[in-house]
């Protein structure tokens, strides 16, 4: 049964043709894409094209509890010097996939967090690593949640336990990343578009 109170983490469910689906942007459906960084560039910095749409749908399709119906999987077919749709879906359908794709992104990936205003330097050379926060959430020493437990968590789910377990390091006014982290990371990421 789903449940909707963990709506705060990420977790929802969207609705197709009268079937719902879970949304769901864990660790565990966030590792099944190779290339976080290159997912998350092709999304948010590629102009609207069906390269950054089928990537978009890829991460969906990763993040719900089954895949969407065969409708969206556009099939292309070669005209000479470019491709076309076969069977096109709406620009807004199209819209659609995109939004949730990064709906996953952030609370998977980046964590739905406050930002906190303050001059420090980031470092350039992170590398998204999604088992270095299941494993991190698994450590007695951390959360101490079970395997299955750690899989499951979102970013955002993961981030707001680590507040709770350890207040004093995450106090409101030092949490979540700098504006200066974030703006490294957009960098970094969009540096190919």
């Amino acid at each position: 049964m789903w449940v909707n109170m963990l709506v705060k983490y990420g977790f929802d469910e969207i609705i197709v043709d009268g079937e719902f689906y879970q949304v769901q942007p864990s660790f565990r459906n966030i590792a099944k894409i190779d290339d976080v960084e290159e997912s998350y560039k092709i999304i948010h910095f590629d102009h609207h094209s069906v390269y950054k749409y089928f990537e978009a749908l890829f991460i969906v399709n990763s993040c719900l509890d089954k895949p969407l119906p065969d409708k969206f999987n556009i099939q292309m077919v070669d005209r000479g010097y470019r491709l076309k749709a076969k069977n096109p879906i709406s620009f807004g359908d199209q819209l659609a996939i995109i939004d949730i794709a990064k709906h996953c992104m952030l609370h998977a990936v980046i964590g739905d967090i406050d930002v906190k205003s303050s001059s420090s330097k980031a470092s350039g050379n992170y590398k998204f690593n999604v088992y270095e926060f299941i494993n991190s959430a698994q450590d007695k020493r951390g959360l101490g949640r079970s395997k299955e437990e750690a899989l499951n968590m979102s970013m955002t789910e993961y981030i707001d336990a680590m507040r709770t377990a350890y207040p004093d390091e995450f106090d409101k006014e030092d949490s979540g990343f700098t504006e200066a982290e974030l703006a490294l990371w957009n960098a970094e990421v969009g540096k190919a578009h």
